[in-house]
């Protein structure tokens, strides 16, 4: 997700706005409880504390001074607003609006464990796998290309993040783990990369239409469109995710999580061997590295290989080779990001089980790079901080 590092909450305005947030939730979802606790006096509000309402045209006041509307109401562009009409629209207000009224970093978002779960309240499974999922799939593509006006590209941008959080909300504190973790799995993080980072081109008329209204061009092409940008917009939002499932420490999820995700990042480097012309067969003596990959190879599974491969047949050699690239450069980053061991207890069984995993999958991954022998991608692992 995209916060900026310019400025900083103070506690106490953090805790006002928490407040407000849960105030104006029970006013929402429980007007009765809400008029009995406000005449039973059971709430003074401190003069410093902003009111929080889901109304289009609110203004949200602070301690400090008034701030321009800054939900729904605020999008004045027709592209952008049709991705709010429908049985979501309050909860993309109140991420709005709450995005709008803050500042923070990355970091300093995960630990407002209260604040990030109250933005998902009322969030429905099939309301996520409906509207937010989809929409944040097509919208998330805004990342990808700037905008010439600023002001323009920070009211997408706040859309795309506000999509953001409620994913962020309802993946982060669901208590179903089968549904969490093949949302996590399969849909933001396998889909992400077979059918968009390498499956982007022409026929994705949706996403180029959506590209093309965002930046006012009509001769905007593939080439023009930053998959980069894309996949750092993306990395935040999963990596948030598992960050709060490791806080939550959420064993079973993360473990399952981490055997994903190292099994996809070898089969990427396998890929990329299938495409490189200068791997062959080794004459005499094979090298260690060779032995290993050589072992691997006879048990290794080859499901996704035998995917992502397909999902290269429409790119050019050149072409299908870079997208590879930057897939398995994304995945390096969300597995080195995350701090795994700390939601295990130190010397537990399961915390030794994960140490063996990462140690297993650095020996194979280190054989197949060396396999295919590309200087960069050699250099960028073994400078990638591993988890252990």
């Amino acid at each position: 997700m995209v916060y900026s590092d310019a400025s900083h909450e103070t506690d106490n305005g953090s805790r006002d706005f928490d407040l407000a947030l849960a105030l104006s939730l029970i006013k929402q979802r429980n007007p009765s409880l809400w008029h009995k606790l406000m005449d039973q006096g059971s709430f003074q509000k401190p003069a410093s504390m902003p009111e929080l309402t889901l109304t289009k045209r609110h203004v949200l006041k602070s301690s400090a001074a008034n701030k321009p509307d800054t939900g729904i109401a605020s999008i004045e562009d027709s592209f952008l607003y049709k991705f709010t009409t429908n049985n979501i629209s309050s909860h993309i207000e109140r991420a709005m609006m709450f995005l709008g009224c803050n500042r923070h970093t990355w970091k300093s978002l995960s630990t407002q464990m209260s604040t990030l779960e109250s933005l998902g309240y009322g969030l429905e499974e099939d309301e996520v796998a409906k509207w937010v999922l989809p929409n944040y799939r097509i919208l998330k593509w805004l990342y990808a290309k700037d905008p010439p006006q600023l002001q323009k590209r920070g009211r997408a941008l706040r859309m795309v993040n506000s999509f953001q959080l409620l994913l962020i909300s309802h993946y982060s504190f669901s208590s179903k783990t089968n549904r969490v973790l093949h949302a996590l799995c399969q849909n933001l993080i396998y889909k992400f990369i077979k059918d968009e980072l390498i499956g982007f081109g022409s026929s994705k008329v949706r996403i180029l239409k959506l590209i093309r209204e965002y930046t006012g061009s009509n001769a905007i092409q593939v080439a023009d469109v930053s998959l980069v940008s894309l996949t750092e917009g993306h990395l935040k939002l999963v990596k948030l995710i598992l960050s709060v499932r490791v806080l939550l420490r959420d064993r079973e999820l993360l473990s399952k999580s981490l055997q994903f995700l190292l099994k996809l990042l070898e089969s990427l480097i396998v890929c990329l061997i299938k495409l490189s012309r200068s791997h062959c067969c080794p004459i005499g003596k094979p090298r260690a590295y060779e032995i290993i990959y050589s072992a691997r190879s006879k048990n290794m599974g080859y499901q996704h290989v035998t995917k992502l491969l397909e999902a290269c047949h429409s790119l050019p050699l050149k072409e299908a080779r870079i997208r590879l690239k930057l897939s398995f450069n994304f995945l390096l980053k969300l597995i080195a990001s995350v701090e795994w061991l700390s939601a295990f207890d130190n010397f537990s069984p399961e915390r030794n089980e994960v140490v063996r995993t990462f140690r297993e999958y650095r020996t194979h991954i280190v054989g197949s790079l060396l396999v295919l022998n590309d200087p960069t991608l050699i250099s960028k692992f073994l400078k990638t901080r591993w988890p252990a």
